[in-house]
Order: C-alpha cells, then sequence, then structure tokens
C-alpha cells in the first residue's frame, strides 16, 4: 500500500513544497467548473522528484448547469503537458453536485471525454456514503476514490464497485504543522501506474 496526499491552493504552501517528495504520491486540484484553474498547480510539479508518482484532480459543478464536455475540455486543456506514465487523473465529486439530479450520467460523459483526450480513464472521488450513486460510471471500468475517514472502506460501502484503488482516511495533521487530506494506495508502484496508461 503507498501512502499519499492531495493538495490544492486551499491547504498547501510555499514553505511546505519540500515535504511532497516524503510521500508515494500526491494528487494535486488542477481544475473546477469551466473556467478555474489551479495556479498553483505547476509550482507543485516543479519541485516533484523525477520518479515521483502524481495526479490531477477536476472538481465538478454541474450545480452551475454546465456540461461535462465543457468541465472535461477545461482540465484537459490545463493538464495535457503534465501527463506522463506516472500521473492518474480523477473526478471529485462532493459538495452543490451531489443536488444535481443525473449526476451518474453527468459524470460518466466527462469521464469518456477525458479517456478520448488522454488515453486514460479517470478515478471518481466521492464519500462511501455517495457510491451507490455511480451505477454507469463505475460500469466505465474506472478506479474508486473513496472518502471515508476513520477506519477502512467495506465491500458494501463502495458498491457497485468491487475495490477501492484509492482510500482518503483524514484531514488530520500529516506533516508537522499541515493539516492536509491523507491518502492510501491500494496496491505497489506498478498497479498505481497501470491507471495512468496513456494510450491504451
Amino acid at each position: 500500500m503507498l501512502n499519499g496526499i492531495d493538495i490544492s491552493h486551499h491547504n498547501f504552501y510555499m514553505k511546505d513544497l519540500h515535504d511532497i517528495n516524503t510521500m508515494d504520491f500526491v494528487i494535486m486540484k488542477a481544475t473546477e467548473g469551466v473556467r478555474f484553474r489551479d495556479n498553483k498547480m505547476p509550482t507543485y510539479m516543479n519541485v516533484l522528484s523525477n520518479d515521483m508518482l502524481y495526479g490531477f484532480y477536476h472538481f465538478a459543478r454541474p450545480d452551475l448547469g454546465n456540461d461535462p464536455e465543457d468541465e472535461a475540455m477545461n482540465f484537459v486543456n490545463y493538464i495535457r503537458k503534465y501527463i506522463s506514465d506516472r500521473s492518474i487523473l480523477a473526478l471529485d465529486v462532493e459538495a452543490g453536485a451531489l443536488a444535481v439530479a443525473g449526476l451518474d450520467k453527468w459524470c460518466a460523459t466527462w469521464m469518456q471525454v477525458v479517456e478520448i483526450e488522454t488515453g486514460i480513464l479517470p478515478l471518481l472521488y466521492c464519500s462511501t456514503a455517495e457510491t451507490k450513486r455511480f451505477s454507469a460510471t463505475a460500469a466505465l471500468g474506472c478506479g474508486l476514490w473513496a472518502a471515508k475517514w476513520g477506519n477502512k472502506p467495506t465491500q458494501k460501502q463502495i458498491e457497485p464497485w468491487p475495490f477501492w484503488a484509492i482510500w482518503q482516511y483524514t484531514d488530520k495533521e500529516i506533516f508537522s504543522g499541515l493539516k492536509v487530506d491523507g491518502d492510501r494506495f491500494n496496491g505497489d508502484r506498478e498497479q498505481f501506474m497501470a491507471y495512468c496508461k496513456v494510450g491504451e
């Protein structure tokens, strides 16, 4: 099992950059909605070691009436030059997005656009309280990034997925004086990179 963190401009700062490479992987916020792009993400990329496992996530905003195609292209156009065989992709679905009718179809469409554009099928991030809503998205074969602080998710809590790829287990202090989201990958480095295959 690999240990990692997920970060954005909200919860990671310049003084903490040296800590990134002490982890097995880091997943960075890249975009949100149809226009927002996290301007800290390129800075984080610049300090990663040459063999670091990493990833990018998009914060979904269907609650603003956005089309999944437009949000997918905002994400793809920002991350395209940073994609490698060590980078996973993910769609973050929480907050206001959860109140949107037809959310599963919206997410599945977003996933398909990103896969067509990048050759990588993203993971879906959501709480274990919401996984059952995403049967169409799970049927695409995408991995699950499950949020459940405390105990490891049970099989029943992650249905319809057969297993979780990443488990977000805490928002506590991981580095000295720094509160970030902690994650565990359900496998080894080779298995992580299997989610990063470009053009396969």
